[in-house]
Formats: structure tokens, C-alpha cells, sequence
């Protein structure tokens, strides 16, 4: 088992302790990575950011139910779960097999459902508005959407505006002016503004980025396999920088597993 890694929330010429800067991987190299049984998830607090390995990319997120959902539902897969003031979003996200985005009343016994699509992580702007990131990246389909919930005049959640996204969302991380995005194809910016723009392709689809975050200097941070993507501000869009841990500097695939060269 890996170490977990803290990374020092500094200037970004930096090289984080424990990790190295490599060049931009080539395809062979992020083809091998899509092997590797290395994953990382990034978080950052007030001492800075931290890599730790991710032993599930697939985990629930959110708050914990005080009810058992409708076996009828079919909310397989993974859940995510927002508590609102008046009971519970949760959305599902079963890959292929579909999900779905329910509101529930605080005790379970009233529910409806608001949307039948992948469900990927639930977002709270303020009070009354959240935001749902929907989508499915599977063998060729790439699709996704992003979803404004408010309540409306009887109280109710409902679905106020929806702006299709070039992929489903893969990670995302929330700062004050904007939600960043990364789908299979790219970086997205979604503003407070509910304008999405595309900022610049990325190539991480394989790589299944499972985590974002953003240190104090607006420097964004994804995890993924086997590499640790740190996008810094750069005139319009982000430059990239890749790390990987110093003791797996170099990688090749053995069968079907992408494994560190000594």
C-alpha cells in the first residue's frame, strides 16, 4: 500500500515531495497507464493539497440516508446524496445501466423523480439551487448534460435549465466563480452565470480521473491513474504538468498490467 502523499500548496514551478515532473505522456505511455492498479485521489484543506491512493473510484459521496430507498426505484450503482432542507437529492449512477436523479422528504415516504439519466455528483450553489452533473462514457457513447434544481413557487424541486455538456463529467471541483469539469474530451468551465464553455481538450479519458480539487493559488489538481495532473492558469486556459510518484518514474505493460520499471 501506498503512502499517502502531502503536497505543499506553493508556487507551481514546485516539484511536490515524493513525486517527480515528467514530459506530457505519450500515447503508449497513457495506454499502459489505463493498466495500472495505481490510482490517486487529491483533496486539499488548509494545509495544501494531498495525494492518497484511491482504493474505489466508484464510492458514494454525500450524506448518509436515514431510510432505506424503494426496492421498486432500481437506485443501483453509485449514490450520491444532497441533504436540502426539506429531506434528499440523490442521484445513481449505474454506468450502462442507467440512473437517475429523485428527490425524497426527509423521512423517505414521499418522492419523485426528476430526472433518468447517469447521475454523476451533486453541486449546492446556494440556497434553493443546486447543480446536477449528468452523463455516460461508454465504448463509443459520450454524452452528458448539466442540470439547474431550484425550487419553485409550491416549494418543489424542479429542473430549471439544462446545457448539454461535449462529454459525460469524469471529476469536477467547485471554486467560488465557477465549477471546473473534467469530461472524457475536455476541460469545462460551468460559470455561476450557468454559461459552459469549453476551455481545452484533455487527454485523460482512459486515465479515469476520479477526483478534482483547487489550491489557493487557482491551480487545478486531478487524479487518476497512475499520474497526478496539476492545470495551472495560462492566459485563457490551463498549462499542463504531469506527476508521477519518484519511485515509479518509468512504466510498461506486462500482459494486462501497466507495472513501474526499477
Amino acid at each position: 500500500m501506498w503512502l499517502a502523499l502531502a503536497l505543499s500548496s506553493v508556487l507551481a514551478a514546485t516539484v511536490p515531495d515524493g513525486w517527480i515532473l515528467v514530459p506530457e505522456p505519450s500515447e503508449e505511455q497513457v495506454g499502459c497507464a489505463n493498466h495500472s492498479r495505481l490510482a490517486w485521489r487529491v483533496s486539499s484543506d488548509k494545509n495544501g493539497v494531498r495525494v492518497e491512493p484511491e482504493p474505489d473510484p466508484e464510492h458514494d459521496t454525500g450524506a448518509r440516508l436515514p431510510f432505506a430507498l424503494p426496492k421498486e426505484l432500481h437506485v443501483g450503482g453509485t449514490r450520491h446524496v444532497l441533504a436540502v432542507p426539506d429531506g434528499f437529492l440523490v442521484g445513481s449512477d449505474a454506468g450502462e445501466w442507467g440512473g437517475g436523479l429523485f428527490w425524497f422528504s426527509s423521512d423517505g415516504k414521499t418522492w419523485r423523480q426528476l430526472a433518468n439519466e447517469n447521475v454523476n455528483g451533486l453541486v449546492q450553489l446556494g440556497p434553493g439551487e443546486v447543480l446536477s452533473l449528468h452523463g455516460l462514457n461508454h465504448l463509443g457513447m459520450r454524452r452528458g448534460a448539466a442540470r439547474w434544481l431550484v425550487q419553485d413557487a409550491q416549494r418543489q424541486w424542479t429542473v430549471s435549465e439544462t446545457k448539454m455538456l461535449d462529454a459525460g463529467p469524469q471529476a469536477f471541483v467547485s471554486t467560488p466563480e465557477a465549477l471546473y469539469v473534467v469530461t472524457a474530451d475536455s476541460l469545462t468551465r460551468i460559470g455561476r452565470d450557468r454559461q459552459v464553455s469549453v476551455l481545452q481538450p484533455l487527454p485523460t479519458a482512459i486515465l479515469y480521473p476520479n477526483s478534482m480539487t483547487a489550491d489557493s493559488h487557482g491551480t487545478l489538481w486531478v487524479g487518476m491513474r497512475h499520474f497526478v495532473l496539476r492545470l495551472t492558469p495560462s492566459g485563457k486556459g490551463f498549462s499542463r504538468e504531469w506527476f508521477v510518484p519518484k519511485d515509479c518514474a518509468r512504466i510498461k505493460q506486462q500482459d494486462f498490467e501497466c507495472v513501474c520499471v526499477k
